[in-house]
């Protein structure tokens, strides 16, 4: 499918995309671009959205480049994220879903009152988020003048 058919569009304040499903990765950096208005109060709703899980590493962006706590909630799970820190609730077979029907991205006041009762919750411990911090080490080119030469970063060319 060509982007404009996985893109958002808004319909009546909820983002569709034209052919069906969401793509979370491009909801995703688009919700990026908005971390300020989610920072603001403003509630994006979505769907359906392929693999809502997805959209996870761009909620944790948006967090960290507002300094907010950001959730994600779709039936059956809830999800909070902050600069330090994640709580996950729901059942695994819905966490994983193929597609959700409807994703509703927000601001909440912290990771820990984004609960929903009744829901199995997981914490992640510091440890893993430390660990997982050096497996994203590894992934980084050196700051060199050769590398930035090669396009490495964006000072030179940002081809983003």
């Amino acid at each position: 499918k060509t982007y404009a058919d996985l893109a958002p569009t808004s319909e009546e304040g909820a983002w569709r995309a034209p052919s069906g499903a969401l793509c979370p990765l491009i909801a995703g950096a688009a919700l990026c671009d908005r971390a300020a208005e989610i920072a603001a109060g403003r509630v994006f709703d979505l769907g359906p959205v392929a693999c809502p899980l997805f959209l996870l590493p761009f909620a944790a962006g948006a967090a960290g480049m507002a300094g907010i706590s950001v959730g994600l909630a779709w039936r059956g799970v809830d999800i909070a994220v902050d600069a330090a820190a994640m709580r996950i609730r729901g059942a695994e077979g819905e966490l994983l879903a193929e597609e959700a029907e409807d994703v509703r991205c927000r601001r909440v006041e912290d990771v820990a009152s984004a609960a929903l009762p009744g829901l199995p919750g997981r914490a992640v411990d510091a440890a893993i988020w430390a660990r997982l911090a050096g497996f994203e080490q590894r992934i980084f080119a050196p700051a060199t003048e050769a590398s930035r030469l090669t396009g490495a970063g964006g000072d030179l060319v940002d081809k983003d």
